[in-house]
């Protein structure tokens, strides 16, 4: 299964190293689960102190949610939907769900996963992961590869025109 604090760690330490905000990367799912509702050996969905044996259970990969909060996640009512923002998920993630139910990854669009992920790691104790999720400000903005346009210098058109004519051809009689 999936090792969300290790995941986590990874992306917090790049959003920290990129100098890219919480904010900025994750800006529907902060909306839903506020930064501040994610702390130290805390349910960020329910907010209840999590013990030692409820974070790491004997034999399974560490957990940041309550096990009631996990069970929703493996047993929804709709599995075609992301777990936190509600999105609709692609195919290949719905069968991947559904034939490995236990792996809570399966439940969110990549952009939820990557903040659940960041929840774990700040769950855990990662320093940070919690630095990055308590920043307000960074140096630089993030914007996603997606949405950066290309303006072209010149029309396919132009091109045309500056393509060089064929030479007209003599018979030689």
């Amino acid at each position: 299964m999936c090792d969300n604090n290790r995941i986590g760690k990874t992306i917090g330490r790049g959003l920290d190293q990129y100098g890219i905000s919480v904010n900025d990367r994750f800006p529907v799912q902060v909306q839903i689960i506020p930064p501040s509702r994610v702390r130290r050996e805390e349910c960020p969905f329910t907010g209840e102190h999590l013990s030692h044996g409820e974070m790491y259970p004997r034999g399974l990969t560490p957990r940041h949610t309550k096990e009631s909060v996990y069970q929703a996640f493996i047993n929804p009512a709709d599995d075609t939907r992301c777990g936190i923002c509600n999105c609709e998920l692609d195919h290949q993630t719905i069968n991947m769900f559904r034939h490995n139910r236990r792996e809570v990854a399966y439940r969110f669009c990549p952009d939820c996963r990557d903040y659940f992920a960041l929840m774990a790691a700040v769950v855990h104790g990662d320093p940070v992961a919690t630095k990055v999720m308590r920043s307000e400000q960074t140096a630089i903005s993030y914007q996603p590869v997606n949405q950066i346009t290309y303006e072209p210098q010149e029309t396919v058109d132009d091109i045309i025109n500056m393509a060089p004519r064929p030479l007209p051809v003599r018979r030689l009689s």
